[in-house]
């Protein structure tokens, strides 16, 4: 099923180094927004730190005699696939990012053409 793989990008030489000096720039803001229970896709962080976590929150936890519980496991599938680039523009501005670094970001993901051949 198409569904089933993601797209190999070839991006232009521009692209690539408009990209880097974003991501460079959004490095400098991100560790104080970051929340610090977000362990994935962060330097020096795991996210086989969250499946600790989960395992010492659950020992002891059908113990007599304390209130009962319910766990629920969510997982998005392709979670990356279903970003609303309006939104992530939306939060930037909320974030009081500077309109020409949101006009770059737009320009990255509003022009930025895939195909499969």
């Amino acid at each position: 099923m198409v569904s089933d793989f993601r797209p190999i990008s070839c991006c232009n030489v521009l692209y690539k180094v408009i990209t880097k000096i974003i991501v460079q720039r959004l490095r400098l803001v991100l560790d104080a927004m970051i929340s610090p229970s977000q362990n994935a896709f962060v330097p020096g962080r795991s996210i086989g730190d969250n499946i600790l976590l989960a395992q010492e929150m659950f020992t002891g936890y059908n113990r007599q005699g304390l209130p009962k519980r319910c766990a629920l496991k969510i997982d998005l599938r392709k979670a990356y696939d279903t970003v609303e680039w309006d939104f992530l523009i939306a939060a930037l501005q909320m974030f009081g990012f500077p309109d020409i670094f949101i006009g770059w970001i737009e320009e990255c993901v509003y022009s930025y053409v895939l195909g499969v051949h």
